[in-house]
């Protein structure tokens, strides 16, 4: 009697060994186009990655893990923001205060458009890689710098700051010293100046003599610039920090060659229109998405730009990027634990008029 195979059988064994063909050339496919992605000759891909990695304070291994020194150092030097030849000149601001309230409650999507409560316009922003918010301060004497009641120790939240102060609005401001890469935040680790008076000072050797200065002078004007620590005297600088880029200066947007060299981040911008309004944009970012990645210091010079800014400049970013209102953080920090302890941000008052009844 000659043997046979149950039909059921040999259609299993059809169907598994095609499931292996197709997942095996699925994979081939996946990675060739990776390998390609990665190694080929568009550089997009490998400037976005590299750009990014390296820009980060704890990612770096990233980017050298795919490519050797060679090519992160020929990546980097192609994807630049080259230095402003001009410094604001506070004469183009002419301030004007007036704003009125047009609802209570902030938006809940770009569609919605501007909700300005107690003064202080709020848009949701969402760009190809990126979500965030617009804020803009129509009266930038609000706009002030806070530090931390440990600076020299220990940073604080941004939130916990903002309800010391009894603030309005809080965001990050500069940059930190990590030591050890604890993160406390407990210094500044460049020029910060509070109420006129410089907290922090910044080695002169490591930049050349120069340094990249965003801060507001008494006239409630954002300066932002390239000064030596000498002119800082002559600028009368109530608040300021420095960080980089620059983004706009006199209305002229700062050059930039690819896509910038600072990759895709969470990021945190202030501006300044002709009109005196302080703009600020808290971007976040480091999503798993393609619309949660984060934003290049391109996205948010054109940013500024649709929005009217004169001058703006990049603040510190990533994991520091937070924005508080009322005592909530209302973005989402790209930090697993949170909020970041900081040394200082810049926060925005209430009102003349406005009862603060929560707890100081």
């Amino acid at each position: 009697m000659k043997n046979t195979i149950p039909l059921n059988k040999l259609n299993r064994k059809h169907h598994l060994k095609t499931f292996f063909l197709v997942f095996s050339a699925t994979m081939l496919t996946l990675i060739l186009t990776g390998l390609f992605l990665l190694y080929g000759p568009i550089l997009f891909f490998k400037d976005t990655i590299v750009t990014t990695a390296m820009t980060t304070l704890h990612h770096q291994w990233i980017a050298t893990a795919l490519y050797d020194q060679q090519t992160i150092n020929e990546v980097m030097s192609r994807n630049v923001v080259l230095d402003p030849n001009q410094n604001t000149n506070p004469d183009q601001i002419t301030i004007d205060t007036r704003a009125k309230d047009n609802a209570t409650t902030l938006p809940t999507s770009p569609s919605d458009g501007e909700h300005i409560i107690d003064g202080v316009g709020f848009t949701k922003l969402k760009g190809a890689t990126y979500n965030g918010w617009l804020v803009k301060l129509y009266d930038p004497s609000r706009l002030y710098m806070g530090v931390s009641s440990k600076y020299g120790t220990s940073g604080e939240k941004i939130s916990t700051m903002a309800s010391k102060l009894g603030a309005y609005i809080g965001i990050n401001a500069g940059g930190f010293i990590d030591v050890d890469g604890q993160g406390n935040g407990g210094k500044a680790d460049a020029i910060f100046i509070k109420d006129g008076k410089q907290l922090s000072f910044c080695n002169d050797s490591d930049h050349n003599g120069i340094h990249s200065i965003i801060g507001l002078d008494y006239n409630n004007k954002l300066l932002v610039g390239r000064y030596s620590q000498a002119q800082l005297g002559a600028l009368h600088l109530r608040d300021a920090v420095e960080w980089r880029p620059l983004l706009i200066v006199n209305g002229v947007p700062t050059v930039m060659e690819g896509n910038g060299g600072y990759g895709v981040q969470p990021r945190t911008v202030i501006g300044q229109t002709k009109n005196g309004a302080i703009l600020l944009a808290i971007i976040d970012g480091r999503g798993i998405t393609s619309s949660t990645l984060g934003a290049s210091v391109k996205d948010m010079q054109e940013l500024m730009l649709e929005h009217g800014a004169i001058n703006a400049a990049n603040l510190d970013g990533g994991a520091s990027s937070v924005l508080v209102f009322n005592n909530k953080v209302v973005n989402t920090p790209s930090s697993g634990g949170g909020e970041r302890y900081l040394p200082n941000g810049f926060f925005i008052n209430h009102s003349a008029g406005w009862s603060d009844t929560s707890s100081k």
